[in-house]
């Protein structure tokens, strides 16, 4: 069948008379890209025809790779370890078939090979045999990705049913486990039919692979080659190095260093890794339910389109991504290299610190207003990017979501922390009682997740949406902002006031406050005159003062919501390293938790003066 369609679609391709006649003569063409294309289109064609509901959950059996032969190829493998590994990969394909829409497979009688798996697979399947039938290596490290995004794009337009129920983000997640399986499968069928072409090369792949298995060497290549900017280059090794020192709330971090040739010369190349957090079940679920989606979205499709525009001199405020699979791992910029400090969550900041801070949020938030301006011209029409994202901006650390746990700092979860802050710090009451107090706390807590969203009385950006010191790095006077899993859009006020809450003492945002607030301004300002537009038609000063009072309660509120994990002594640290502790401790036993951090005098500081903050707030 897909040679049948494959022959209808070079008979009717704008391809010259002699490559059509030499396609149609020929079965196979390797390291061809025309051909290879229309391959993939016809397979398409195919896959969306044939497809049936019935073919949605995996009624095949289960997938097993025949390692008979891998003892002939896989020399330097202990065979006991071999087993072991494959097996592992055959639990994911096995999973990932028990949750994904399959097809009938056409890959293997269209390149003439006879092979007992030949039942329904995954999508990707089909197109990653033909890929790696097709091309040789060096043709690969050139043309995958082109290869690929040509079948992503198609099939959005060629597929009917399977478009309905099939995500492409998803396809681009299957290609971590099959690539692997494919590359194992070519093993088998290269050592029978006695072909030694690739066997070498897929062997050294998927030696690497068991060794690190978060990547394969293609998303290697890939990430490679975006940092050195070619794709002519040899990559020798790659590894991954775990840095148990820093792996965050929701994710766990490595260092990639990929020894590659290029250039007439071998470097070692660094690059910081974050991978979804799979082993805590409760952080899992927390990181599945959209903030792993978010940073995947702000760096694929939000910096895109700031590049696109011509907006990529205001993007140093953020490192560079070299790699992202959806929801699964991301390939960055190493910031460390770069000579950037981590900040830990206790961290004190003074005003120099802060300004950097202030400017770069600025220079974010203004990317914004830049794009809608420039998206509104194009269409002649006002254009917001809530409006064409909307779902991508839903918050979900302080939104309760239906089957998905709360986050630590849910006012759920911390307000009843504050209380307890409030009912140790009586001193300050004034004109308002420590019970009025609570009663607008609680007023303001029912609120959180909307005041933090869309407001449509003010002008909104992206902002970053959890910008406390784990997700700063600082170097000298430069600032970066990391960490894009609680993206929203909003008033900007939630971003740089959670900064200044959290990490500034009293004392400073007392006498900076509206320093800060001037220098924020005055760098969008600048921003805007670059571009040729006037702030005060855009953000007059009085709105931008207005929109920073109107939040500044809802901030010192999520600033006491966060501290009760930032400032936290070592012991009690330890303790929320175990899971029933960090559960109990941030849900049901919160005041006791806090009663505890309140024999911490640093914690007891800061969390006096903002409860002070929060009654001159009310009194004013």
């Amino acid at each position: 069948m897909l040679r049948k369609k494959l022959e209808h679609y070079i008979k009717n391709s704008e391809l010259s008379e002699v490559d059509r006649e030499l396609f149609l003569s020929l079965p196979l063409i390797k390291n061809n890209i025309d051909f290879l294309k229309l391959t993939l289109h016809a397979l398409i064609h195919c896959q969306d025809t044939t497809f049936s509901q019935d073919n949605y959950k995996n009624e095949f059996g289960v997938y097993k790779l025949d390692t008979s032969l891998y003892s002939k190829a896989f020399l330097d493998t202990k065979m006991d370890v071999l087993q072991s590994q494959v097996r592992d990969l055959e639990k994911s394909v096995n999973n990932l078939m028990e949750n994904s829409v399959l097809v009938p497979t056409f890959a293997q009688s269209f390149l003439n090979r006879s092979w007992d798996n030949a039942t329904a697979k995954p999508i990707m399947y089909d197109v990653l045999t033909i890929i790696f039938a097709l091309t040789d290596s060096n043709f690969r490290q050139k043309h995958l990705q082109d290869i690929l995004n040509y079948y992503y794009d198609t099939f959005k337009i060629v597929s009917e049913k399977l478009l309905t129920i099939v995500d492409i983000n998803d396809l681009e997640y299957h290609l971590k486990i099959l690539i692997p399986i494919v590359k194992l499968e070519a093993i088998s069928f290269l050592i029978q039919t006695k072909q030694n072409s690739e066997l070498s090369v897929y062997v050294s792949d998927l030696e690497r692979y068991f060794k690190n298995p978060l990547l394969n060497k293609e998303d290697c290549i890939e990430a490679v080659s975006k940092k050195i900017g070619t794709r002519e280059f040899d990559l020798l090794d790659y590894r991954l190095i775990t840095l148990d020192e820093c792996n965050g709330h929701l994710g766990e971090y490595f260092s990639l260093v990929s020894k590659v040739k290029y250039s007439g010369k071998i470097e070692d190349l660094k690059m910081f890794v974050k991978a979804s957090y799979r082993t805590n079940e409760y952080l899992a679920a927390l990181a599945n339910s959209g903030p792993s989606k978010k940073e995947d979205f702000f760096y694929r499709t939000i910096l895109t389109q700031f590049e696109k525009c011509g907006f990529k001199s205001l993007l140093d405020f953020t490192p560079n991504c070299y790699f992202s699979r959806f929801n699964d791992v991301l390939v960055l910029e190493d910031l460390i290299e770069l000579g950037f400090k981590n900040l830990q969550g206790d961290t004190k900041l003074n005003y120099k610190e802060f300004k950097c801070i202030f400017v770069q949020c600025a220079k974010f938030h203004t990317l914004t207003i830049l794009l809608e301006v420039f998206l509104s011209q194009d269409s002649k029409k006002p254009v917001y990017l809530n409006d064409v994202y909307n779902n991508d901006f839903e918050d979900w650390i302080l939104t309760e979501k239906k089957g998905v746990p709360t986050t630590p700092v849910h006012p759920k979860n911390a307000g009843p922390g504050i209380h307890a802050l409030i009912d140790y710090f009586p001193q300050f009451s004034k004109t308002i009682s420590k019970e009025n107090l609570k009663q607008k706390l609680d007023e303001i807590m029912l609120v959180m997740g909307k005041k933090f969203s869309f407001q449509k009385n003010y002008r909104n950006v992206i902002c970053h949406g959890d910008l406390y010191a784990s997700n700063i790095m600082l170097r000298e006077s430069a600032c970066m902002l990391v960490d894009y899993q609680g993206l929203r859009y909003g008033l900007p006020f939630q971003d740089i006031f959670l900064a200044l809450y959290c990490h500034g003492e009293k004392k400073v945002r007392d006498k900076y406050f509206y320093n800060l607030l001037d220098d924020y301004y005055i760098e969008m300002q600048r921003i805007l005159n670059e571009y040729n537009l006037k702030i005060e038609n855009i953000y007059p000063l009085d709105q931008f003062k207005a929109a920073a009072e109107y939040m500044k309660p809802y901030s010192i509120v999520l600033a006491l919501l966060y501290l009760q994990l930032l400032i936290v002594p070592q012991d009690i640290n330890e303790e929320l390293g175990h899971h029933e502790k960090f559960i109990y401790y941030t849900t049901v036993g919160r005041k006791e938790y806090v009663d505890r951090l309140l024999c911490w005098e640093d914690f007891k500081i800061h969390a006096e003066g903002l409860i002070q903050d929060l009654y001159e707030c009310f009194e004013q």
